[in-house]
């Protein structure tokens, strides 16, 4: 073939990529061959031409040819491979920085080898590079450190840890209580801890005001002057204080087995049980009510009843809160000032009846 064709334009599209053999009837030419070669020619031969050389040349270049494209094949695998990879880490790093989570890759000492910014965040600092290869227990506030070194060393052998609470603390000092879930997988033949740690400030604020709260309910709920008691949605005495005792006659443990039902009044029961069915109805937030307990001795004790009902965050009753205050006295009073009032109206009557009479 004439040395034109061996330039890329000369060659067809489907034979760009076939070796050339360079065969030249000029022994000797080395111009002629060197030209050949950088025209894209793997090998020349010259004249005259045995069959035995010939067939050599052709089973190299069939050879060099099948290397070439499994070089190739090679390369373009490995491109494809690496594409696949940096897209997998382009996913995991926006799955993990997306998060309001933190998410932390330590070692089995507790060193850091990976994290997302929530995580370097939590841990007082701004920017990874900052605790890589550092271990956890750096930002573990003194009175937890040897609690959050045993909880690596636990996780390490069991493979898991669920909902330890630690706190971790800042230059500055200020503490972050954090939950920590953690399991260990296997990766570049090495185990590495996967952690997610979430900052549970508020909900430990919340939990010690709720504590704090329950305390005062406590207290006042012990030392009231008047009867306080808990009370089911099926009427049963939950909790009771002294003075709700002292009340009706009965002791706690006596009166925990009973319902409110057991010492109403039949005639005041039905009223009772209305008001309870408007609470639960939510058709009322609270209710007042003069009514009758009996007394373990069976005398009637008249008492004002003030009723409220406890839900959970979904609304759902849980409970009622009840305020009794004895008011037998008052009520006695009423009825002697009205036994009074009845009696002079009866004089009064007579005495117009008789002076009528008279006259």
């Amino acid at each position: 073939m004439g040395l034109k064709q061996l330039k890329p334009s000369g060659r067809k599209q489907k034979n760009k990529s076939l070796p050339v053999l360079f065969i030249t009837a000029v022994p000797g030419d080395e111009i002629r061959t060197v030209k050949g070669l950088s025209l894209g020619a793997i090998d020349f031969i010259t004249k005259p031409i045995s069959k035995e050389i010939l067939s050599i040349k052709v089973n190299n270049l069939l050879g060099l040819q099948r290397y070439r494209k499994e070089f190739e094949n090679e390369i373009a695998e490995r491109k494809k491979a690496k594409a696949a990879v940096l897209e997998e880490e382009h996913l995991y790093r926006s799955l993990i920085e997306t998060t309001n989570t933190g998410y932390v890759v330590i070692d089995t000492r507790g060193k850091v080898l990976d994290a997302n910014n929530e995580y370097v965040l939590l841990s007082g600092h701004s920017k990874l590079e900052d605790i890589l290869g550092r271990s956890v227990i750096e930002w573990t506030a003194p009175y937890e450190k040897e609690k959050n070194e045993q909880a690596v060393i636990q996780c390490s052998k069991c493979g898991i840890v669920r909902n330890l609470e630690i706190d971790y603390i800042d230059k500055q000092g200020k503490i972050t209580p954090i939950e920590v879930n953690a399991t260990v997988v296997e990766k570049y033949g090495m185990s590495q801890i996967l952690t997610l740690c979430r900052d549970i400030t508020k909900r430990k604020k919340a939990e010690e005001e709720l504590k704090e709260s329950e305390q005062k309910f406590k207290g006042s709920f012990k030392a009231s002057a008047i009867g306080m008691a808990l009370v089911g949605l099926d009427g049963k005495w939950m909790k009771v204080n002294k003075s709700l005792c002292d009340i009706v006659g009965y002791s706690e443990e006596e009166l925990l087995k009973k319902t409110f039902q057991d010492i109403t009044h039949p005639e005041d029961l039905e009223t009772d049980l209305e008001n309870v069915k408007k609470l639960i109805a939510n058709e009322m937030v609270y209710y007042h009510l003069e009514k009758r307990y009996f007394h373990k001795n069976g005398n009637i004790v008249w008492i004002m009843l003030s009723v409220s009902l406890v839900r959970d965050s979904n609304s759902k009753p849980l409970y009622f809160v009840s305020q009794i205050e004895d008011i037998t006295e008052r009520q006695e009073v009423r009825g002697k000032k009205s036994s009074h009032c009845l009696k002079k109206k009866n004089f009064c009557s007579r005495k117009s009846i008789t002076v009528s009479r008279i006259t």
